[in-house]
């Protein structure tokens, strides 16, 4: 059954939560309906503006932005240095990169990014305070360390009043406190698999106080949980099945036991809400 390795195609390298709506069964579809669902469609990256996504991973999410709006300049950081190259390589290749810049680094220092350009006559230069339209940030800020030090620094960029901050994001449904002390336990556990610091899970009302005092007005949040865990549980479950011996077990193990158990519990007790996020930068 080796030969069925020649009939992989690999186009897309996709990774988030997806938004399963309309039937979705395809992983690289759900997270791209994700995006769509982040950007309004495209509303929130408008003609002429400058785009600064967040965790951009392999640039997928880059090249939908630019389909959406092919009339706007983006500039990204994303953590793996691999992941950044990738994604360089796939916009070069496209005649992109004179208009989406990649760089790779710690998303909320400025001071370690580096351009993936590596064979550009010179850096790019990153984008000063209140010059940026749009921010973006696609099932990424959660990870970092920490989500109130990422919104304000994405409010320093952009633009007062007409700057749009556009996020997908995870929040507790109750206080921690609240929870049992298995709960707990399952809790630390998904802070340490999915790689989230303890101190970004907050309630719906320590979110939007962290918006508002950020900077942020006119904050829109919606709960689109039912149609993300839920679905990418299906998926995975569909996935290893369908794959059978051609998946590594070890390496599918992550997914296949470790996310399938964490994401059987959040179903389970509702401890989560995922949201799709979306303000303005206040005038002053």
């Amino acid at each position: 059954m080796d030969h069925a390795m020649l009939n992989l195609k690999l186009d897309s390298y996709w990774l988030n939560m997806g938004l399963w709506t309309d039937g979705i069964q395809c992983f690289p579809d759900a997270c791209e309906n994700l995006a769509k669902r982040v950007v309004a469609n495209g509303q929130r990256i408008r003609a002429g503006d400058r785009v600064l996504d967040f965790g951009s991973g392999c640039g997928d999410q880059l090249l939908l932005w630019k389909r959406l709006q092919p009339n706007s300049a983006i500039q990204t950081v994303t953590a793996e240095r691999a992941q950044a190259d990738l994604a360089y390589s796939r916009i070069k290749n496209l005649n992109l990169d004179a208009t989406i810049s990649v760089f790779h680094g710690d998303a909320l220092d400025q001071t370690t990014w580096t351009s993936t350009s590596l064979n550009a006559v010179k850096e790019p230069s990153l984008w000063n305070e209140r010059t940026v339209d749009s921010v973006i940030s696609l099932d990424a800020c959660y990870h970092f360390n920490t989500r109130t030090k990422f919104l304000h620094i994405a409010a320093s960029k952009l633009k007062p009043q007409t700057g749009l901050l556009s996020l997908s994001d995870i929040i507790l449904k109750q206080d921690q406190s609240q929870l049992s002390t298995m709960d707990q336990v399952f809790l630390k556990l998904f802070c340490g698999i999915a790689g989230v610091p303890p101190v970004n899970l907050i309630t719906l009302s320590e979110y939007s106080i962290a918006l508002e005092e950020a900077g942020f007005e006119h904050v829109e949040i919606h709960d689109v949980t039912d149609n993300v865990f839920p679905g990418l549980e299906r998926f995975i479950d569909s996935q290893g099945g369908h794959m059978g011996t051609l998946l590594n077990s070890t390496r599918w193990m992550q997914y296949g036991f470790g996310m399938k158990m964490i994401l059987g519990w959040i179903i389970q007790k509702r401890v989560f809400s995922f949201v799709v996020v979306h303000a303005n930068k206040r005038s002053q």
